[in-house]
């Protein structure tokens, strides 16, 4: 199967010491050793520590990682925030599903610029820099903007949405300063994202198939299906998380994925219902 191949757009990476696994590092030899590691088969978990420098975490220690789909600071999203003076509303209903793990990931479809124009149409997006304080207010570690919307506004506007993000405190993914790492109870988490559609864009990463190995995929704005690939889970799209489209149901559904690891392991997946009110507001529902 070739993982280009899927209909995705924001390939989200998530090279965890031993859930998901295998992302090159910049330098090939400890990316060979720990590939070597992997293709042995169960995990080594000390050897793994040793490449890597991680922590030793407890013995049953859990960490959860909380993953989104598409957020959308956006169009009619930003024009709702100007209009309430309120950049934190569009996580009102979330926040405390968000905040109650212990990193969270959110996939940025649009630049972060001073003095965004307001809009309610079109493809051409951006929000203002403002909009951060939303994405701190709902807890949010690490924000992935390789996609095709974040060059919106050139390369000036990538430039403008990493600074912000960094001013802020963010784990950013997606750039060509990537990895980014999160240790969380002995765990060493490595984030990367590469946008898959379109021309390579200055200061943004592009898919490679050589160095993608598993998968957190965003773009058709529907929620896709999950699979095991050879031990490795793939969730090919979560869907809409904050976004505009309302006009259908499928676009105005989402899911938040839960990812829970013990002991270094992904031990458990859970899938949380979301659904989008008001042009940008979703909310947590039953299935």
């Amino acid at each position: 199967m070739s993982l280009l191949r899927i209909s995705i757009l924001s390939l989200i990476i998530l090279f965890i010491l031993s859930g998901f696994s295998l992302l090159s590092y910049r330098n090939s030899e400890p990316a060979e050793i720990i590939k070597g590691i992997v293709e042995q088969g169960p995990v080594n978990k000390n050897a793994l520590n040793q490449v890597l420098g991680k922590e030793e975490g407890e013995e049953g220690d859990t960490t959860v990682l909380m993953a989104t789909g598409d957020v959308l600071l956006a169009r009619s999203v930003n024009g709702q925030i100007d209009k309430r003076k309120d950049p934190t509303w569009p996580f009102h209903n979330v926040k405390n599903i968000l905040t109650s793990t212990d990193i969270t990931l959110v996939n940025l479809e649009n630049p972060l610029i001073e003095k965004c124009p307001l809009s309610s149409e079109g493809f051409k997006f951006c929000g203002n820099t403002s909009n951060i304080d939303g994405l701190l207010y709902a807890g949010v570690d690490v924000v992935n903007i390789a996609n095709n919307h974040t060059n919106n506004y050139g390369y000036d506007g990538v430039v403008q949405t990493i600074n912000a993000l960094s001013e802020k405190g963010f784990l950013i993914s997606g750039t060509d300063e990537q990895p980014v790492y999160k240790i969380v109870n002995g765990i060493k988490f490595s984030f990367l994202g590469f946008n898959d559609i379109g021309p390579v864009e200055r200061g943004l990463a592009f898919a490679d198939e050589n160095s993608i190995k598993v998968i957190i995929g965003n773009h058709p704005h529907w929620e896709q299906s999950e699979e095991y690939y050879k031990g490795k889970f793939i969730k090919y799209s979560h869907g809409n998380f904050v976004f505009d489209q309302m006009w259908s149901e499928e676009t105005r559904k989402g899911v938040v994925g839960k990812y829970t690891f013990k002991n270094n392991i992904l031990e458990k997946v859970e899938m949380i219902p979301i659904y989008i009110q008001n042009y940008g507001q979703p909310e947590v529902v039953s299935k």
